[in-house]
């Protein structure tokens, strides 16, 4: 024999020869054929370190070390014919065979083809805070290439081992080699041998579910040598799992490859790990040496591979029993129920481990404490938006995967009266996205904490998907479970979007509390074109129609409308019980200004809202990108008066959502800028728009605003806003300087010639000193000639503030002090007119001015009755 397998039961019974054998010609058929193909196979492993480095050791003298872990398992009179050996041997050679670069025939360029390549390489650099293109999608950045290749080949290597039976590699001079040289045995066995070798990374269920029991035998072979492929996966899955042995990590390799992370706690236990051993049914791994403190962490990983080997031993064990196979001798690892129990043979040193791993023992009470009210407190549309933003998330995956228009896809928001039931009623939420198959529903939407988005199932069950610029709103995998906050039955139907209706499912919630149940859905309990539809019952519709949180607050209508203003997916809303329904566009941008201003501030005052559309509505414009990318929608606020700000007419957008609580800088605009939220009660959001979007932004709308139609004092203001947003405010009046209304590139005209500018400040009636308002200036600064170093300035939110601190102003008043320094000044005095103007001194004479207060004459007119003097913060060039 070439490779040393000889003492394995299961390949004595099925190769070894024996007097008087009417198969023998068959039998050392089978036997040469897969010795010739482990030759071929030896030199393919010989290439997986160097593709994935770091892995334990996963060449030929592991697929040796297969067939007696085989045996072990199974006992020596476990029946298995020379079919099904051969099948198992084929299977061995090939399901990790894929983990090297050499086993594609089109080697890195033909992997760069599949989509794994496409879904892992976007995914890792987005890790590195890197966007993907094209171009660094063919070719990785050097640094990231290992890490990508491994990744990718960790991918395919499972779904590789299936074609690699019948894969065919180009000699230079013309001929082709297979791996499976003989063709008869190739056309036989090929295909069973690459399913069975593929469903090593497969769950149980799968294995249950798609292979199959009596292949046929190969003309060649006598009739009752028909395979098993079932029986022979589980065999092969048990051996694998149950290789963890120090054969996988000898010393030598381990000293001069030096792994590190997670492959050296990897190394470092199976290093210490001898063969298992058979003791009444009951496997027994030991270790030839302590794991010592520093160990720790290793012999943690031992623990988990042996709990992994009696996973895998007692499911495979539970379908043959099922499938009424023979059972396998070993049922259980000894360990594996403790890490007490595992210790005694695989012995810690000088520590002792204890099962104290982070955890939640009370998952249910978890969901429902973070989940509900103690998150989102009462707020009693936060449920119903986090059903609308995975429904939105949903059907954006979608246009990205068919490649659809920008505005496909639909979301229906229905109440329906629940018969007899006054009080109650359904609400159902309805998407075309890319719904749920039911290994998702049963697993990411039910997993507490754990968003399919950043699950590896996502590339799984929608490949391609990781590759398309998707920004899911839902990423902390909590959200779906805030609708037992209103609701104790709650019922999810869904597909994925690819199977027909025949295949949707159906999870149903009695409570939180209790475990859900899953079922097939009925004919049409999954409405016709929709993937998802989740309906919940509400108990008390007074309670969730009556008022968001109160019931003197918005109506439930009202409330959705705004919190969809710029949601890219049109929505219905349909309420027979009420009356109500709307239809919300799937282009934000397109919506006329005054609606799109009702809908944003439908809690103001019906006369203030009105008044305010008058004198907004024309200003409404996009924030756009140099691309054309919209980063969102709104005016410069030219109102005197604040109330609309109290009613979220500053307001942040993320995914299309609407939230109020993290303006960015309340009373400069009125409407919507779109930003992100790292909370997962999602009660405040932050703006990410460009500065330079919001700039371009700021300016354009200093050129819009209609002159005529506006008080100098909200100009004067408007100037300001435009310059703390970035902005250039052009022909706008920037401030009151030398008698007359100076635009602000006048003003910094000004600077270069004059050492010396004098701001006009008073005393107010609280004895405060306070930045002289534009807007309070009587006749005489009107009829007299103001010097032309005196600066009046005007202001919004800041105006009759004190500008010192309240120690400073009375020093001041008292004649104590002149010069102050720039940490004299009242923090409320930031982004205020003053601040603006001492910014612009500071720039433009590259230096910080000196400050003083003073009262002076500021009018140069020679009067026989000149009048009284003014107080004045006076900078100047130091």
């Amino acid at each position: 024999m070439v490779f040393e397998v000889s003492r394995g039961s299961l390949w004595r019974e099925a190769f070894a020869p024996r007097k008087g054998d009417p198969h023998d010609a068959p039998r050392k058929r089978l036997l040469d054929s897969l010795e010739r193909m482990r030759d071929n196979v030896a030199q393919l492993v010989t290439t997986i370190p160097a593709d994935c480095k770091d892995l334990t050791i996963h060449d030929v003298s592991h697929l040796d070390a297969l067939w007696e872990m085989a045996s072990l398992i199974a006992g020596s009179e476990y029946a298995l014919n020379p079919a099904e050996a051969f099948v198992l041997g084929g299977a061995i050679l090939l399901h990790d065979a894929g983990l090297s670069v050499a086993a594609f025939p089109g080697g890195l360029e033909q992997i760069k083809q599949t989509q794994e390549w496409q879904d892992l390489t976007c995914a890792i650099l987005r890790q590195h805070e890197i966007e993907p293109t094209a171009e660094l999608i063919e070719h990785p950045p050097a640094e990231y290439l290992g890490g990508i290749k491994f990744a990718v080949l960790r991918a395919l290597h499972a779904g590789h081992s299936e074609r690699l039976a019948s894969a065919s590699w180009q000699l230079a001079s013309g001929g082709q080699i297979y791996l499976l040289e003989d063709v008869e045995l190739r056309e036989a066995f090929g295909s069973t041998i690459g399913r069975v070798a593929h469903s090593h990374h497969w769950d149980i269920t799968r294995v249950a579910e798609k292979l199959v029991d009596n292949i046929g035998a190969g003309t060649m072979l006598p009739a009752d040598w028909a395979v098993s492929e079932r029986k022979v996966a589980c065999l092969l899955r048990c051996a694998d799992a149950a290789h963890i042995d120090r054969r996988r990590a000898p010393t030598i390799l381990y000293a001069a490859t030096r792994p590190t992370g997670v492959s050296n706690s990897h190394w470092n236990a199976q290093n210490k790990i001898n063969k298992p051993v058979v003791e009444g049914g009951t496997l027994i791994y030991s270790a030839g040496q302590p794991f010592k403190a520093a160990d720790a962490g290793a012999w943690w990983l031992a623990y988990d591979l042996v709990r992994l080997v009696d996973k895998e031993i007692r499911a495979a064990s539970a379908l043959l029993e099922e499938l009424q196979f023979a059972p396998l001798q070993v049922q259980r690892v000894l360990g594996a129920e403790s890490p007490r129990a595992l210790s005694i043979h695989i012995r810690p040193e000088g520590w002792r481990p204890i099962d104290a791993e982070i955890r939640v023992s009370d998952p249910i009470h978890l969901a429902q404490t973070l989940g509900g009210r103690h998150l989102y407190g009462r707020d009693r549309i936060a449920p119903i938006r986090e059903l609308l933003q995975n429904a939105a998330d949903a059907i954006r995956a979608r246009r990205s995967l068919e490649e659809r228009s920008a505005d496909w896809g639909k979301i229906s928001v229905s109440i329906e009266a629940v018969a007899g039931e006054e009080n109650k009623c359904w609400l159902h939420v309805d998407d075309n996205g890319i719904g749920m198959s039911e290994r998702v529903l049963c697993g990411p939407l039910v997993d507490f904490g754990k968003s399919i988005w950043s699950s590896p199932v996502l590339r799984e069950e929608y490949p391609g998907l990781q590759s398309k610029r998707i920004h899911p709103v839902g990423k902390f995998g909590i959200g779906f479970f805030s609708v037992f906050e209103i609701a104790q039955y709650v019922k999810v139907v869904s597909k994925h979007y690819e199977a027909g209706m025949s295949d949707a499912n159906v999870l149903e919630f009695s409570s939180i509390s209790t475990r859900p149940l899953i079922r097939r859905a009925e004919p049409r309990e999954l409405p016709r074109d929709v993937s998802t539809r989740v309906s919940i019952r509400i108990e008390d519709q007074g309670a969730l129609f009556g008022g968001v949180n109160d019931p003197d607050e918005l109506p439930f209508d009202n409330a959705l409308l705004r919190l969809i203003l710029m949601l890219d997916v049109q929505l219905e809303y349909k309420n027979p019980i009420d009356g109500t329904e709307f239809i919300h566009s799937a282009n934000p941008y397109t919506v006329g200004a005054d609606t799109f201003i009702r809908e944003l501030i439908p809690a103001a005052d019906k006369k203030d809202r009105e008044a305010l559309i008058r004198v907004q509505s024309t200003l409404i414009r996009p924030m756009l990108g140099s691309d054309g990318s919209k980063f969102g929608r709104a005016s410069l606020l030219m109102s005197e008066f604040d109330r609309y700000n109290r009613a979220g007419g500053t307001a942040v957008s993320v995914g299309g959502f609407i939230y109020t609580h993290a303006p960015y800088r309340p009373f400069l605009i009125l409407g919507v800028l779109e930003g992100n939220t790292d909370e997962a009660a999602r009660k405040s959001a932050y703006s990410t728009v460009p500065k330079a979007v919001l700039s371009a932004w700021a300016s354009e709308q200093a050129r819009i605003i209609d002159r005529q139609r506006f008080s100098k004092a909200d100009l004067l203001t408007a100037s300001q806003k435009v310059i703390l947003l970035g902005g250039d405010p052009g022909m706008l009046p920037y401030c009151f300087a030398g008698g007359r209304l100076i635009t602000y590139g006048e003003l910094r005209g000004l600077v270069d010639s004059i050492s010396v500018f004098n701001v006009l400040i008073g005393v107010d009636y609280a004895s405060e000193f306070c930045v002289v308002n534009y807007s309070k200036l009587s006749s005489v600064y009107f009829d007299l000639s103001v010097k032309e170093n005196v600066v009046i300035l005007a202001d919004w939110d800041f105006a009759d503030r004190s500008i010192f601190r309240d120690d400073i102003g009375e020093a001041i008043k008292n004649g104590d002090t002149k010069e102050i320094g720039f940490h004299d000044l009242d923090m409320g005095t930031q982004n205020s007119s003053l601040d603006i103007f001492i910014q612009t001194l500071r720039s433009k004479w590259a230096c910080e001015p000196r400050l003083f207060v003073e009262e002076m004459q500021i009018f140069s007119a020679e009067l026989y009755s000149p009048p009284e003097l003014r107080w004045v913060l006076s900078l100047r060039r130091s």
